[in-house]
C-alpha cells in the first residue's frame, strides 16, 4: 500500500490533521482532487450573493412559524429561540450557499418551515435531499419541502429529469452523512444551475458513509450558523 503510486501523505497545517499520537495521514491523489474541487467551487459560490430574501418576508415567516408553535404549546409566549432565528437569517441570506450545524431534536426542521416560507414569499422552489430515504421522509414531514433521496435526484439528472435553475433552492439534510464523491457532484450542479444550496447537519453525529468529510470542511470554510 505504503509504495502505490495513488498515495500521498497530507501535510499537517495544524496540529489537527496529525493524531495525538503524532502518527502521519494519508489520502489519495483522487480523493485529495475532489475535495479541492468542492473548496474551489464552495468558496466561488460563498461570493455570488444574489439570493437575497426580503426582510419582510423574513419577519412574516418568523411570526408565523412563532404563532403556530404557540398554537401547540401549553406555555404562552412560547416561540422560535434565538438561535432558530438566527439560522433563518443566515439560510435566507444572499449568498450561494449556506450552512446549518444543529444537534438531533435542536429544531432544525422547524427553522427550516420557517425558511420555505420565506423563501417561497420571495418566489423560489425549495427542494429537499437526504443520504437515506427515512431523513428525506423526516424532512418533508416536519419542514414541508417536498424531498427525496440524493440517489433519486442523481438518477433523474442522469435522464435530464428536475434540472435546477437560479430559482432554486436545494436543502440538503443530514449532510454530515454524505461522502466527498457524492456531495462534490451534488455542489457542482447547483452551482452549474446558479441555485443556492443549503446544507444542514451535524459533523459530530453520525460520520459519512463514504470517504471523506466534505460537510465539516465546508462548514469551516464558508462559515455557518
Amino acid at each position: 500500500v505504503m509504495a502505490s503510486k495513488a498515495l500521498v501523505q497530507l501535510k499537517p497545517d495544524s496540529s489537527s490533521l496529525r493524531g495525538r499520537d503524532g502518527e502521519a495521514r494519508y489520502s489519495t491523489v483522487e480523493m485529495v482532487a475532489i475535495e479541492g474541487v468542492i473548496a474551489s467551487n464552495v468558496m466561488a459560490m460563498k461570493a455570488r450573493q444574489n439570493h437575497g430574501v426580503f426582510k419582510r418576508h423574513v419577519d412574516a415567516a418568523i411570526a408565523a412559524q412563532d404563532r403556530s408553535i404557540q398554537a401547540v404549546s401549553a406555555s404562552p409566549g412560547q416561540g422560535l429561540s434565538a438561535e432558530q432565528r438566527h439560522a433563518i437569517e443566515h439560510v435566507t441570506g444572499p449568498g450561494q450557499i449556506a450552512v446549518v450545524i444543529g444537534f438531533a431534536g435542536a429544531g432544525k426542521s422547524t427553522m427550516l418551515a420557517a425558511a420555505r416560507h420565506a423563501w417561497e414569499a420571495q418566489g423560489y422552489r425549495v427542494h429537499g435531499a437526504a443520504l437515506a430515504g427515512k431523513a428525506a421522509e423526516g424532512l418533508e414531514q416536519s419542514s414541508g419541502i417536498a424531498s427525496r433521496t440524493l440517489a433519486s435526484w442523481e438518477y433523474s439528472w442522469q435522464a435530464d429529469r428536475g434540472r435546477l435553475n437560479a430559482r432554486d433552492v436545494f436543502v440538503i439534510d443530514e449532510g454530515g452523512m454524505v461522502g466527498s464523491r457524492q456531495l462534490a457532484r451534488f455542489v457542482d450542479e447547483v452551482k452549474r444551475a446558479g441555485a443556492k444550496l443549503v446544507l444542514v447537519g451535524d459533523h459530530e453525529q453520525l460520520q459519512a458513509i463514504g470517504a471523506g468529510a466534505p460537510f465539516r470542511a465546508i462548514a469551516e470554510a464558508v462559515g455557518h450558523a
